[in-house]
């Protein structure tokens, strides 16, 4: 996106994808700041109700972030292109939310492609389960082809996010390391009917 493509009311219009004739209006979030860390990032959103621009409409769903990091305020995009769908995007730290603790990775769910082929991106397509550093950096997917994060905890010492999430019928629980982003050890629990 190019300074000089954003029109009044913090937003710009661009194509959904790189061979659609549609076209969607993003709009610039408020900046928000992680704990316990000097970065702060922006959510790019779309804009609800795209046909009433001129009644400025709502904040829809998250298709990028922007981070800055550092005193110079480096920009970083977490992803290169727009055509993504953030579901949500979690901050991980020990303690609840409303605690003071630096933050340690965000979590987030992912839509990148049409699943339910109904030839858009929302809520209802399969989402990826994704982690990153505070800044945006070493974004990884690291689960694939779920239908929904149930819950997620960090451990007390911080070293490990804990997971619940749907896969088809399928229910897990997975716990990854939040140094490496890796897998360290996975169970089913049930499968849903069975219950």
């Amino acid at each position: 996106i190019m300074s000089n493509e954003w029109r009044d009311k913090r937003s710009v219009k661009l194509k959904e994808g790189p061979d659609s004739a549609d076209e969607i209006e993003l709009i610039l979030g408020n900046i928000n700041t992680v704990s316990g860390s000097s970065v702060m990032y922006v959510d790019l959103r779309e804009r609800e109700g795209r046909s009433s621009y001129s009644s400025g409409g709502s904040l829809g769903e998250t298709r990028n972030v922007l981070f800055f990091k550092d005193k110079e305020l480096k920009p970083i995009w977490l992803f290169e292109g727009n055509g993504n769908l953030i579901r949500s995007m979690n901050v991980l730290k020990i303690g609840d939310h409303s605690d003071k603790n630096p933050a340690i990775s965000f979590l987030y769910e992912v839509v990148y492609k049409d699943t339910d082929g109904n030839e858009k991106l929302d809520r209802s397509d399969k989402v990826s389960i994704a982690l990153s550093r505070v800044d945006g950096s070493e974004f990884v997917s690291v689960i694939e082809s779920v239908d929904s994060l149930i819950d997620h905890t960090v451990s007390n010492d911080g070293k490990e996010v804990g997971l619940i999430y749907q896969k088809n019928r399928n229910i897990y629980l997975e716990r990854l390391s939040l140094a490496d982003f890796k897998s360290l050890s996975k169970s089913e629990l049930t499968q849903i009917g069975n219950l």
